[in-house]
């Protein structure tokens, strides 16, 4: 069993089953540690080299305040990382594991299109919910694409995944650009393009919530990316303007675009107007009213605890429930005073007493 220890304080980590990796780094499930934390996965990044770089522009991304911030938003509980560095010198990223659907192509698309299309369009307000707070607290998420999203059909909610790779408005460029595909807005599929920006990340969230809501891509009748990003037809087409092939695709389209009149106006501005202004795309902010305003009262969210089970609200940081207590927030942040990892929207030290600037 492999062993991953923090170089400054105390924590360590045991790792588990492998789950995979992306450009930056490998992830296994936590199988324990000397946290209270439970259902944790554990990336520990490629390059060593880079390994202090990345801490510090994650650190200045992921500030105590901002995760703070984050805790109150179901959506993005598994950007909620304890970050610090390894004994071996390698970045590592302690996150909550989400369960569910990777939104990965049309056949992992099979699952959620099973649900309502109002539990679809629920769970594509929890998206733009968890977007428009990271646009608010001033950052660019950078990387919005169905292998970035998780979808738990079971409890109708979704996550939002890996965001270390992003950047501060006017302040921290993006150390990525995305995924290739239709989820990347055209004027970054360049190479000389410049860094993803907000509007970048409103046409990719625009992408991902109409695969959700349609169960395909806006540009379905596109065969090559080439034509996503120099398309400046009429959206959607007419099924008479699109290949033979696409037709049957094109009437199913049309039935369920039918249905959200309201909705169609933000995709309309997106990949019509929004295909060569990024400024005409709508904002997450809008996005998020207006499928709000589609269901008039939302669920209310609570947080189901890691180790027992109970539902609890959202503003909780331990299990109400007396015979378990364990951590609801999952993440850790360090003591003002002592160093100490501790809950990240603990107000006081639970070891030294020290209260916790906010």
């Amino acid at each position: 069993m492999t062993t991953v220890r923090a170089k400054e304080g105390d924590l360590w980590c045991e790792l588990g089953e492998y789950l995979g990796e992306g450009r930056e780094g490998i992830c296994h499930r936590v199988s324990n540690s000397n946290t209270e934390l439970r259902g944790m996965v554990l990336k520990e990044m490629f390059d060593s080299q880079r390994a202090l770089k990345t801490l510090s522009h994650i650190e200045r991304l992921l500030t105590p305040r901002t995760k703070r911030s984050f805790c109150e938003t179901p959506s993005l509980e598994c950007l909620l990382v304890t970050l610090f560095m390894s004994e071996e010198g390698k970045c590592c990223l302690l996150m909550p594991e989400a369960h569910g659907t990777t939104l990965l192509d049309v056949s992992s698309l099979a699952a959620v299109m099973k649900l309502s299309l109002d539990e679809r369009l629920l769970i594509a307000y929890q998206i733009a919910s968890g977007t428009r707070t990271i646009h608010q607290a001033g950052i660019i998420h950078a990387d919005i694409a169905g292998p970035n999203i998780i979808i738990d059909t079971q409890q109708i909610r979704a996550f939002i995944l890996d965001m270390d790779g992003g950047g501060i408005v006017n302040s921290l460029p993006p150390r990525i650009k995305g995924h290739h595909g239709d989820w990347m807005a055209p004027e970054l599929q360049s190479d000389s393009s410049p860094p993803p920006n907000q509007h970048s990340d409103c046409w990719s969230l625009a992408v991902v919530l109409h695969e959700i809501i349609t169960g395909l891509s806006p540009f379905y009748f596109c065969s090559t990316i080439q034509e996503i990003s120099k398309y400046v037809g009429k959206w959607p087409p007419s099924p008479k303007a699109v290949d033979t092939a696409y037709v049957q695709w094109s009437n199913w389209h049309r039935q369920i675009l039918d249905q959200i009149p309201s909705i169609v106006t933000l995709f309309k501005r997106t990949f019509n107007m929004g295909q060569k202004n990024p400024q005409a795309r709508p904002s997450a902010s809008e996005w998020e009213q207006v499928l709000q305003n589609r269901f008039g009262s939302l669920p209310q969210a609570v947080r189901v605890c890691p180790q027992c089970g109970q539902e609890n609200s959202q503003e909780l940081i331990y299990c109400h429930n007396s015979q378990c207590s364990a951590i609801i927030h999952r993440v850790l942040g360090r003591c003002h005073n002592c160093r100490c990892f501790i809950p990240i929207n603990a107000k006081f030290c639970p070891e030294c007493g020290n209260e916790q600037i906010n």
